[in-house]
């Protein structure tokens, strides 16, 4: 039988205002707690009453947590903001530099060289299949700041008008 004793677990620093525990994706659950020896232990005791009445087991490549914990549970160490399928888990409002990725994945689509010789039905097509579609799957879970906006904007703009990101003038 669990036996839980009540306040072993402690929230992770920068989830405790929100009171985040988990985040669940497709197949793939996180979990958040503070990186004490008692929070670990509670969470591995629910784990493993998880895995007896489920049949299912703990996929440790997939969970980071504190090196010290590691002899108990196998778990290894890990810092927020971490990556989830390309897109950045933090707690605070974006930053530039957190959606600096989804920029260079643009520039990188825009500078491939089958690319170069598209026609403008041809570059308007890649815009609105690929271009769109690389933006829209961070769109949908985070809030971009205004300047990342513009400058996709900007990107796919100039790659329409000019085939590169390159300014219209060509001075820049």
């Amino acid at each position: 039988m669990l036996q839980w004793k009540k306040g072993i677990f402690q929230y992770h620093p920068k989830c405790h205002q929100i009171k985040l525990t988990r985040l669940c994706f497709a197949d793939n659950l996180l979990i958040f707690c503070k990186g004490t020896l008692g929070s670990v232990i509670g969470v591995q005791s629910v784990f493993d009453h998880f895995y007896l009445m489920s049949g299912l087991t703990l996929n440790a490549a997939k969970i980071l947590e504190l090196e010290s914990i590691q002899s108990i549970s196998g778990i290894r160490n890990g810092e927020l903001p971490v990556r989830y399928l390309g897109v950045p888990l933090v707690t605070r409002k974006l930053s530039e530099t957190d959606c600096q990725p989804l920029v260079d994945k643009i520039q990188a689509r825009i500078r491939h060289s089958s690319a170069k010789n598209l026609s403008f039905a041809g570059r308007l097509q890649l815009i609105q299949a690929v271009l769109f579609s690389t933006c829209n799957y961070w769109y949908r879970q985070l809030i971009l700041p205004k300047s990342v906006l513009q400058r996709i904007n900007q990107l796919r703009s100039r790659f329409f008008w000019k085939g590169a990101d390159a300014s219209a003038s060509g001075l820049e």
